[in-house]
C-alpha cells in the first residue's frame, strides 16, 4: 500500500463568474487529481478565497467548514433584487435615499452576535428535497426556512456615494451577505442589494495567501503551495509507524498505547500523510471515525 501524497489542502483565490464547482474542476483537470472538493461555497458573483482538497483529503473538508469567514461587501441601497444581488433585475425600494453614517452604524450595532436569517430564494439550500434556487426559478411560493448565525464584526469599511457603502463582516458559517445586505436595507427603509462579494478570510487564513486562479504554476510549483493539515483542523495529531498501515486500511482497531495523550480523536498520519481518524472506544484500543487510504 504506498501513501497519496497527491492528497492536499491548497489556497485559491477565486474569480468573478466562476462557480465553487467550476473552480475544483479546473484543478481536478490541469493537475490530474481524481477528486477535489471545496469548503464553502462562493457565488459566482463572488470572489476569494476558497480552500480546496484534492484526493482522499476530500474526506476531512467536513472539519473544516465550522471556521468562521471574513468578507468585504458593496451595498448599493434604494433597490432590491429577487436573488440579493445584481443576479436578478433590480426592484426599486427607495431610489432616492442617502446614506447617513450615524444611521448606518446604529443599525449595524443591531446585528452584531446572534441573529436568525432567512437565506435568499436564489441559494443552494434544499427544502424538502429541492433547491432553493430551482423553486424560485419556478416561481413556486414556499414556507422559507430560517437559521441562526452569529455576526462577530459588522463596520463599515467606506462610504462610497450617497447610495454605495463598503462593508466588511467576520461571521459564522452559514451566513449568506446577500440576506444581511437586504436585512440592512430593510431596516434602514431603503432596500439594499449586494453589488461587490469578496471572502478575505477563513479563520485565521488570507486570501493574501491564495493562489490566483489565471496564475496557476506547473505541478511541481503547485504541490509546493499546498497547506499544511495541521493548520486547517483542530485535533489532536499522532504519526505513527508505516507498519500500522494494513491495520488502518482495513478499519482495524488501534491500541491505546499508541496515543500518548489520550485525546478522544485523532488525526492519524504516516510521513506526515493523513491516513484516518481514530476516536477511543474504551480503555484499550481506539476505533477508526474516517479511513482516507
Amino acid at each position: 500500500m504506498r501513501l497519496d501524497h497527491k492528497a492536499n489542502f491548497f489556497l485559491i483565490d477565486k474569480p468573478e463568474n466562476f462557480t465553487s464547482q467550476d473552480v475544483c474542476t479546473i484543478i481536478k483537470k490541469k493537475y490530474g487529481y481524481t477528486k477535489v472538493g471545496h469548503s464553502g461555497t462562493l457565488d459566482p458573483l463572488a470572489t476569494g478565497l476558497l480552500i480546496l482538497a484534492t484526493n482522499s483529503y476530500t474526506k476531512l473538508l467536513s472539519y473544516l467548514i465550522e471556521m468562521d469567514k471574513t468578507y468585504d461587501f458593496t451595498v448599493r441601497f434604494g433597490y432590491t433584487s429577487d436573488s440579493g444581488d445584481l443576479g436578478t433585475d433590480l426592484i426599486e425600494g427607495d431610489p432616492h435615499y442617502k446614506v447617513n453614517e450615524n444611521d448606518l452604524n446604529v443599525v449595524l450595532d443591531k446585528f452584531i452576535g446572534e441573529v436568525e436569517q432567512v437565506p435568499p430564494m436564489y441559494s443552494a439550500i434544499k427544502v424538502k428535497g429541492k433547491r432553493l434556487y430551482k423553486y424560485a426559478r419556478n416561481n413556486e411560493i414556499i414556507d422559507m426556512p430560517t437559521r441562526n448565525i452569529k455576526i462577530h464584526n459588522l463596520k463599515v469599511n467606506q462610504i462610497i456615494n450617497d447610495s454605495k457603502v463598503q462593508f466588511s463582516v467576520t461571521c459564522s458559517k452559514g451566513t449568506y451577505i446577500r440576506s444581511l445586505a437586504k436585512d440592512i436595507g430593510e431596516m434602514l427603509g431603503a432596500g439594499g442589494v449586494v453589488e461587490e462579494l469578496r471572502r478575505t478570510g477563513i479563520d485565521t487564513i488570507s486570501v493574501d495567501e491564495a493562489i490566483g486562479l489565471s496564475k496557476l504554476p506547473d505541478y511541481e510549483e503547485f504541490e509546493l503551495r499546498s497547506y499544511g493539515h495541521n493548520k486547517l483542523i483542530n485535533m489532536a495529531n499522532i504519526d505513527i509507524d508505516i507498519t500500522n498501515i494494513d491495520t488502518i486500511q482495513n478499519g482495524g482497531f488501534l491500541q491505546s498505547s499508541i496515543f500518548i495523550d489520550q485525546e478522544e480523536c485523532y488525526l492519524v498520519t504516516i510521513e506526515n500523510r493523513v491516513v484516518a481518524l481514530y476516536e477511543r472506544y474504551n480503555d484499550k484500543y481506539y476505533k477508526p471515525r474516517n479511513v482516507l487510504i
